[in-house]
């Protein structure tokens, strides 16, 4: 009996893996790449040096390694849309697998296997499984930051063990900036959880653990001082009604994202007032995971506290998108309440409930997250009655926006300096040229640009003009095809 539920729960975990895989194909050209995957895109090509690449990434916000891996990931396969995304399907499909090591390294089985399950229609999961972005690696490195930390504080600090979460918790320091502020939650839950003989026995052991990937980190240091300087101008305010907006975009739903939150705040209560009230049905409840569930708390307060405080007194960090390394936790709290139940027929129901339930809600939200953001790649497609060799002029503040998908359907005449265009017109008297022009350009102010240059120039006349409009049915792209006037 017993080998029997250990072959069926390894069938729910395979089979868990493979719908997130297929969760995470599907629809993934739906759209093309957006202007901030359209940088990852052209930092990874396979066609620049490592050291180029490093340096193009040192002069944006964020650390390289993302950008590092996808770029030997194109050199290994190829270099287009469905290839870039499909790395991050893949660390998105292990993703979800590394909630179920944390959830049962830390947990039990039960609480593993539904958080899994959580963690395959989580939308938010898998919308940055498709996006060209950091933001899912960052979700894989820290859950299992957190997998080996956990390792560490439950058993003998074994040598293995330390060394793992170093490099790891280094590759996420790489990855993103947040990692620092996952750092600083695993460093309060040992304080929470070890006791005082136990940080004296260890201290040596533990001083290493957590100095050690910030000594990997040094080489970054000039480029992270630099970053930490520039403005950020996209980022939103910080606000209160955050502790309830962002559980709801990570599970995509207001009731779920409400509900979990409360659930959040009432265990968080819970283990303040027992510290000054002993309430004996709750302590019985929750058993022997006392320490468990601190440490879970601790990761999402402290992440999400850290950066939160911290924007209301200097610049604001707060999108959503950056604090992805705390839905594991939020997960595996929501698993292990569901199995609270005690009795497996509810724990069964509840689960199948809440796993169809946010299944549907990937589907039903009136912008899924496989609709349209920009539409340079569509614009560039529906030019199909033109040479590859066509003169072509792009007005951008951002010449990779349109420059991957040009090149990707084989133009080459391009230019991206009207200056430079006008030469060329003037030198040479092509039978036709088009402009492609980004309709962002009021936020890149190229408005000026647009008024000072006439795009028509004598002997042509405007043969074609197409725009193209995002999923809020907003402009976004324009192309102006220009022929030469036929002479009588």
């Amino acid at each position: 009996m017993y080998s029997n539920v250990t072959i069926s729960h390894k069938y729910l975990v395979y089979i868990g893996v493979a719908t997130a895989f297929v969760l995470r194909i599907f629809n993934l050209n739906y759209e093309g790449l957006w202007n901030d995957e359209l940088f990852t895109a052209f930092s990874a090509s396979p066609s620049a040096s490592l050291g180029w690449t490093i340096n193009y990434v040192g002069n944006d916000v964020h650390p390289p390694l993302h950008n590092i891996l996808l770029k030997y990931w194109a050199e290994n396969f190829s270099y287009n849309d469905t290839s870039l995304r499909m790395m991050n399907v893949v660390l998105g499909t292990i993703g979800v697998l590394s909630v179920y090591h944390v959830a049962k390294s830390l947990l039990n089985k039960k609480v593993a296997i539904i958080a899994l399950w959580l963690a395959v229609v989580n939308s938010f999961l898998i919308e940055y499984s498709q996006e060209v972005r950091s933001y899912i690696l960052l979700f894989l490195l820290a859950n299992y930051s957190y997998y080996f930390l956990i390792k560490i504080l439950k058993n003998t600090p074994k040598k293995g063990y330390i060394i793992a979460y170093i490099l790891i918790t280094a590759a996420a320091l790489y990855t993103h900036y947040f990692a620092l502020y996952l750092i600083a939650s695993q460093g309060v839950a040992l304080l929470f959880t070890q006791s005082v003989s136990q940080i004296k026995q260890y201290w040596k052991q533990y001083f290493i653990l957590f100095v050690g990937p910030i000594l990997l980190f040094i080489p970054w240091i000039p480029y992270f001082l630099r970053h930490a300087q520039q403005p950020f101008v996209w980022i939103t305010k910080a606000e209160i009604g955050m502790i309830f907006s962002y559980p709801q975009a990570f599970f995509n739903d207001l009731v779920l994202g409400t509900l979990t939150t409360m659930l959040l705040l009432l265990l968080m209560l819970f283990f303040v007032v027992r510290k000054i009230v002993r309430i004996k049905p709750l302590e019985r409840l929750l058993g022997l995971q006392s320490k468990e569930i601190i440490i879970l708390l601790v990761w999402t307060s402290v992440y999400f506290g850290i950066p939160f405080i911290r924007s209301f007194v200097s610049t604001s960090n707060m999108n959503d998108r950056y604090f992805i390394a705390m839905v594991a936790p939020l997960l595996i709290i929501l698993a292990f309440l569901i199995t609270l139940l005690r009795k497996n027929s509810s724990i069964i129901l509840t689960t199948t409930v809440v796993v169809c339930y946010s299944f549907l809600t990937i589907f039903l939200r009136p912008q899924p997250y496989y609709d349209q953001k920009a539409m340079y790649r569509d614009i560039v497609e529906k030019t199909t009655n033109i040479q590859g060799t066509t003169p072509i002029l792009y007005l951008t503040a951002r010449h990779r926006n349109f420059d991957y998908y040009l090149r990707q359907n084989r133009f080459w005449q391009l230019r991206r300096s009207v200056g430079d265009f006008d030469k060329y017109m003037n030198e040479n008297s092509p039978i036709e040229y088009v402009v492609f022009i980004d309709l962002h350009h009021k936020i890149y102010k190229l408005d000026e640009i647009l008024k000072e240059n006439k795009l028509q120039y004598p002997g042509y006349e405007l043969y074609q003009k197409e725009e193209m409009v995002n999923m809020n049915n907003i402009k976004t792209v324009q192309k102006l095809h220009y022929k030469k006037i036929k002479e009588d």
